[in-house]
């Protein structure tokens, strides 16, 4: 099959993210399919393709379990194995395409695996949470940790198979009494597999044989989270940006209908932090 993009959402706000999502992207790249994973259909002329994010047993039985420990956004693990399409780019809800994105399936040609790396921030650990809130910003890659709000790859068994084997981790996790572990959430397991993984002697790694890279896709291009923003103003960056990633949804509504322009996005007090 085509390329195409692949969202997880559930529930009606998540949902409303991504149609801002979809839309942006099919702004810019019409050609591309966009799929939903969700716990509802929903109908729209950028969705082309509806799939029911809970049809097994066991994608059931982990949204049970993240649902209750409000880690429901890493649903997204449960959809990575089953995209209908042979290159795929997996987005949070909670970004906007502004731009030509071929790119990124174009690498696909060489690669079987694509992540972006995360920027570098100093973080406050939220009490009795596995969030953190942001207090500054550092530099824009870390060479040791990826963002998994952009994710993609091209449908091989091994890539398939270390998306499973993704899936088969979480119950233990999940069941964790681990400090760290019971704080899990889809990036710090995937972040875990890839750079710590070989340091296991007692563990298969399920990496070996994949052609990945986090270095091919540029994070201040394809995935600048808003902790960027400013930095990338600052350096004259700003308009190369194609692919924004924030949780100011909002804003993304905004820019896509035209009440706000993409120059004045940081005009809030949430980015005083990161001027």
């Amino acid at each position: 099959m085509e390329n195409g993009v692949i969202y997880c959402a559930m529930g009606d706000a998540y949902i409303d993210q991504v149609i801002v999502s979809a839309s942006g992207l099919k702004k810019h790249n019409p050609d591309l399919k966009v799929a939903l994973f969700s716990d509802k259909e929903v109908s729209h002329k950028n969705i082309d393709i509806n799939i029911d994010i809970l049809a097994n047993h066991e994608a059931r039985r982990v949204y049970k379990a993240l649902k209750e420990s409000d880690r429901l956004p890493s649903m997204k693990l449960m959809i990575l194995h089953r995209s209908p399409f042979e290159k795929t780019l997996s987005l949070d809800s909670d970004t906007y395409v502004r731009g030509d994105i071929s790119y990124i399936f174009d690498k696909l040609d060489e690669y079987d695996l694509l992540f972006t790396p995360s920027e570098i921030c100093q973080w406050t650990e939220r009490e009795n949470s596995w969030r953190y809130d942001v207090t500054k910003f550092l530099a824009f890659s870390d060479e040791q940790q990826i963002n998994a709000g952009v994710i993609a790859y091209k449908d091989v068994k091994l890539v398939r198979n270390f998306f499973e084997h993704l899936i088969k981790t979480i119950t233990p996790i999940l069941n964790s009494v681990d400090n760290y572990l019971e704080k899990f959430n889809d990036q710090e397991l995937i972040n875990f597999y890839l750079y710590h993984y070989k340091a296991n002697p007692d563990v298969k790694d399920h990496l070996e044989g994949i052609n990945w890279s986090s270095t091919v896709l540029d994070n201040k291009i394809y995935n600048a989270t808003d902790r960027m923003w400013p930095a990338l103003q600052k350096e004259g960056t700003w308009k190369d940006v194609k692919i924004l990633h924030t949780g100011l949804v909002h804003y993304l509504k905004e820019l896509h209908e035209g009440r706000r322009k993409y120059s004045k996005l940081t005009d809030h007090k949430y980015f005083d932090t990161f001027r």
